[in-house]
């Protein structure tokens, strides 16, 4: 089982790594094959937009597969 510390660490790379992706797929695939003139300013508001969106999806799952395997769990199995 994971610390509080180590949860965080996780949750926060897998964001930051998630932001770096999103960016750079921006810049270098969609921009190119639809013809998108988007600045890094843009890109930014974009990015962060779909950033925001991710946590809040990743979290609503997390707290509903906790919610469903603690719900029918019995207390101590062993």
């Amino acid at each position: 089982m994971q610390s509080r510390l180590e949860s965080l660490l996780e949750s926060s790379l897998n964001t930051a790594s998630g932001f770096a992706v999103s960016f750079a797929a921006w810049r270098w695939v969609v921009v190119p094959l639809l013809g998108l003139p988007v600045d890094n300013a843009q890109n930014l508001i974009i990015t962060g937009f779909f950033t925001v969106l991710s946590v809040a999806r990743s979290y609503l799952w997390r707290r509903y597969f906790n919610g469903r395997l603690h719900f029918g769990a019995p207390e101590n199995p062993l």
